[in-house]
């Protein structure tokens, strides 16, 4: 009788275990969606780094990003390039924050994002302008002197996105974390659930 206890128990625990990968795999997959989503946010406008100005609308107010497209492994002039955003509604220009943790990633064809800027902004219509420049970030004026290939301007873009917060980037690599972990502990104590409590 208390084999047949101690065996059903077993099964039940290793049926808990087992349970945990599909749970780590759902995790993991809502992870990945919400990282490409952060990655793919609407573009409200995209400009070349070659250009002088680009006008756009912003359809609500809040939160909005730019970010810096360019082939990866080369550089991207932002050394060189300054953005400025006009809001031709107020007649004024917004305030652009500085990314501490700049979110990046590098797609299959070589072209690298990074987001660079954000800034508030009401609903209206705006125009980002650039002009030249030399003020840059010490971090990034060091990376201005690595030994790499300069990017063409004309596959050098800053575009004006849909901004989602730190936090929420923070949160979905925390859901990817804690997926795997979850999938591969069920996996490992599911299979050594007869000698651990055996």
């Amino acid at each position: 009788m208390n084999f047949l206890f101690l065996t059903m128990n077993l099964i039940v625990l290793k049926s808990l275990f087992f349970t945990c990968i599909p749970v780590g795999i759902f995790l993991l997959i809502a992870g990945i969606k919400k990282v490409r989503m952060m990655f793919n946010m609407d573009i409200l406008a995209e400009i070349r780094l070659s250009d002088h100005c680009e006008k756009f609308e912003i359809p609500k107010s809040g939160i909005y990003a730019i970010w810096i497209k360019a082939p990866a492994y080369q550089k991207n002039h932002l050394d060189k390039v300054k953005i400025k955003i006009y809001d031709e509604d107020r007649k004024e220009y917004k305030k652009l924050r500085n990314i501490l943790f700049q979110p990046s990633s590098v797609n299959l064809s070589g072209i690298g994002k990074a987001k660079i800027f954000t800034f508030k902004a009401e609903k209206g219509n705006y125009k980002a302008e650039l002009e030249k420049s030399s003020s840059i970030f010490l971090f990034k004026k060091l990376a201005t002197n690595l030994p790499l290939k300069e990017a063409d301007l004309q596959n050098c873009f800053f575009q004006i996105r849909e901004n989602k917060s730190f936090f929420y980037g923070l949160f979905s690599v925390l859901m990817i974390v804690i997926g795997v972990g979850i999938s591969i502990a069920g996996f490992v104590l599911g299979l050594l659930t007869e000698k651990l409590w055996g």
